[in-house]
């Protein structure tokens, strides 16, 4: 039972590692998604901005919406890579990718 019980102990730990900030979960992300749905792909994201155009550390234009409150932009980083989500009214609108 042990050596059953290592091998699959260790498989879950390493799943747990596994970066999410990647091409393949960049091409799940569509529009309309919710917040949460992203963070299900991505992990948890950094506030950057409520309104207006916003720009990540790379230069990753954060949203092109007009300015109103409604609109906020969420950055998911990686090492070097990065994802800029722009979401409005809840709903996610725009997407970019850095550093890959």
């Amino acid at each position: 039972m042990k050596r059953f019980l290592i091998p699959v102990a260790a498989l879950l730990i390493l799943a747990g590692c596994q970066k999410k900030i990647n091409d393949d979960n960049f091409g799940k992300l569509q529009v309309g998604m919710t917040y949460e749905q992203v963070v299900a792909i991505l992990g948890k994201g950094e506030k950057q901005s409520d309104a207006g155009v916003s720009t990540s550390s790379y230069g990753v234009p954060g949203s092109r919406a007009n300015n109103n409150t409604d609109t906020t932009v969420f950055v998911f980083k990686e090492d070097r890579r990065e994802i800029s989500a722009t979401f409005k009214s809840g709903k996610l609108i725009d997407f970019n990718k850095a550093g890959f």
